[in-house]
């Protein structure tokens, strides 16, 4: 649920990032229209300035999620250091906890 409100937040920033930018160039875009640009090479010099700003900030995004991990394990414990270890004792708590109710019963 997080995570497909987060990409439909992402996904209207850079449409809006778009759009002002298209709102910004009209005038550029009617001149080069003007002169004899056909609307593909338009559209696509919009969508590759477009994609070019969505790979900046993917990237972006990727190192700053990368080092904001890094920083969040050094202040947990014993998060990434033996995943085995909490996996069995969850485990035997639920197997323990599963024969004490059938015991009870």
């Amino acid at each position: 649920m997080f995570a497909g409100i987060a990409l439909l937040l992402a996904a209207i920033g850079i449409y809006g990032l778009i759009a002002y930018s298209v709102a910004q160039r009209t005038h550029e875009i009617g001149v080069r229209m003007a002169l004899g640009a056909a609307q593909a090479d338009v559209v696509r010099m919009v969508i590759r300035q477009g994609a070019s700003l969505a790979a900046i900030e993917f990237m972006l995004g990727l190192v700053g999620a990368l080092v904001l991990t890094r920083l969040l394990k050094t202040m947990l414990f014993g998060i990434g250091r033996n995943r085995r270890h909490y996996i069995s004792r969850y485990a035997d708590a639920s197997v323990h906890a599963d024969t004490e109710q059938h015991r009870l019963e």
